[in-house]
């Protein structure tokens, strides 16, 4: 191995940093995109309220299409703060977040449901790993 090879190796950190690629598909299966999230952040909890907050007082104007283009900008950046990436190139090149759904509901409801059905099903799945893993190094002073 060459002096340069072993150099860049050597000056590598690699982490785990708890991310997923989470793909993203319609209803009949097609994929429309995908992302990449951290479900299991400890500060995963606190953006979400503060998303949630924020469109509890959401005022959808119903006047210009300036004005709404404006809101749908801020409910992207909000998505986009909440998931750590630029969302805008995730869900809602798929439709507009303001785009009705069968059901009446707005699709970026549809998108925040889903995330928060994420952050639900794998913070479970690690609190869980987690338990086994301490359970197992506790259980002898159990007896």
């Amino acid at each position: 191995m060459s002096n340069k090879a072993v150099k860049e190796q050597v000056n590598q950190v690699v982490l785990d940093d708890v991310s997923t690629v989470y793909t993203i598909k319609n209803k009949r299966g097609k994929v429309l995109g995908e992302f990449v999230f951290r479900p299991s952040d400890t500060q995963i909890a606190e953006r979400y309220e503060e998303v949630v907050k924020f469109f509890d007082h959401l005022q959808i104007p119903d006047n210009s299409y300036e004005s709404i283009r404006a809101v749908e900008k801020q409910v992207i950046e909000k998505i986009g703060y909440l998931i750590g990436e630029e969302a805008a190139n995730t869900f809602f090149n798929i439709i507009g977040p303001f785009s009705l759904l069968e059901s009446g509901k707005f699709f970026v409801e549809e998108v925040l449901e889903a995330i928060a059905g994420v952050i639900e099903q794998e913070m479970e799945i690690r609190i869980k790993r987690m338990r086994r893993r301490v359970n197992k190094y506790s259980s002898k002073y159990h007896k």
